[in-house]
């Protein structure tokens, strides 16, 4: 009996971390946002990427989603200036300002921000559950839990919200991974 539930420990353990080749094996899709900056993105094999950002707008958003539709992940980027989101306490400011409103729809009933390390800066990110979804029976086209965080690096942050049914997928954590760890400025501004 021991060794079935280390077994299950152990099966559990491996859905929760999401497999690096993963990321190594992603598409790399590079897009120019404000400021002349590139940012590449990896795409991970079969999953979708639509660029939403206009040209000329301050507010630039990607689209990602896995093949069985079970993830999307949506990113915007927005200009930082004057470094106004470069620390941790900036960070965690901003999350409880603009995600209060997912925290007053949710079964949470305060908000747990977890700080990140990423590529060139900082992040901070937290979940909420829909309290007016039945987890048994989610209709078509919606989603449980939704895990939004900012990141930021210099001179640019960005709002992130990724819809899924279950933080234990790995589709799951490779979308995290790919907020977290995969999203690179490539060509920063010449005044940089």
């Amino acid at each position: 009996m021991n060794e079935r539930r280390l077994l299950a420990a152990v099966l559990v353990a491996c859905v929760l971390v999401a497999n690096p080749r993963t990321l190594a094996a992603a598409e790399a899709r590079t897009i120019t946002i404000f400021e002349g900056r590139q940012i590449e993105i990896p795409v991970p094999p079969g999953w979708s990427f639509e660029n939403k950002s206009s040209p000329g707008k301050d507010v630039q958003t990607i689209e990602l989603a896995d093949p069985k539709k079970e993830i999307q992940l949506d990113v915007s980027f927005l200009p930082d200036s004057d470094g106004e989101m470069s620390t941790r306490k900036a960070l965690e400011d901003q999350a409880r300002k603009i995600f209060v409103f997912y925290l007053q729809q949710s079964v949470e009933r305060d908000m747990k921000l977890d700080a990140f390390e990423a590529p060139g800066g900082l992040g901070v990110v937290t979940s909420f559950t829909d309290k007016t979804l039945d987890p048994k029976h989610i209709p078509a086209g919606e989603k449980l839990i939704s895990t939004t965080g900012i990141r930021s690096w210099k001179g640019v942050y960005l709002i992130f919200t990724l819809l899924s049914d279950t933080r234990s997928s790995a589709a799951y954590r490779t979308a995290l991974d790919v907020v977290q760890k995969g999203l690179k400025q490539v060509k920063a501004p010449a005044s940089f």
